[in-house]
């Protein structure tokens, strides 16, 4: 809601959920859960790769820091999921947000290079990871012959 309210992610908040998450997983590991293996590892590499990606190539105007930091926290959280979470969840976001920036620019209320804020985005696309990840994933791989 801050990033929609003020077009920014603090840190504060970003870095105090990251230190929650980072405490819950140890708890999952330490409660007898299966250890996730490298994907959470790689995953946070990809997510990071990605905006940071973004960030560079368009010097900061396509992509705040706010959505920098946030993408290691949400490549953590989905990487523990495992590979569809992650994939579905970083692809989801970008997804989500160009339907929304379509059907703003439709309806008059925005335009090529109005800024919208992308943290929401790439929160619905982690709960599209999170809920739809593997089953989309699953299917994908299926689809194309991969099982």
């Amino acid at each position: 809601m801050i990033d929609l309210d003020r077009h920014r992610l603090p840190f504060a908040v970003t870095g105090v959920t990251a230190l929650l998450v980072a405490v819950g997983l140890a708890v999952d590991l330490v409660a007898g859960s299966a250890a996730p293996g490298l994907v959470p590892v790689v995953s946070v590499g990809i997510w990071v790769a990605v905006y940071a990606g973004v960030w560079l190539v368009t010097a900061g105007r396509g992509m705040g820091l706010g959505d920098v930091a946030l993408a290691p926290l949400l490549g953590l959280t989905l990487g523990w999921l495992g590979w569809g979470p992650t994939l579905v969840g970083l692809l989801g976001g970008f997804v989500v947000g160009a339907v929304v920036g379509v059907l703003l620019m439709l309806a008059g209320r925005a335009g090529r290079r109005t800024r919208v804020p992308h943290g929401p985005f790439m929160l619905a696309g982690a709960a599209l990871g999170m809920f739809f990840g593997q089953p989309l994933w699953s299917g994908y791989l299926d689809l194309v012959g991969i099982t």
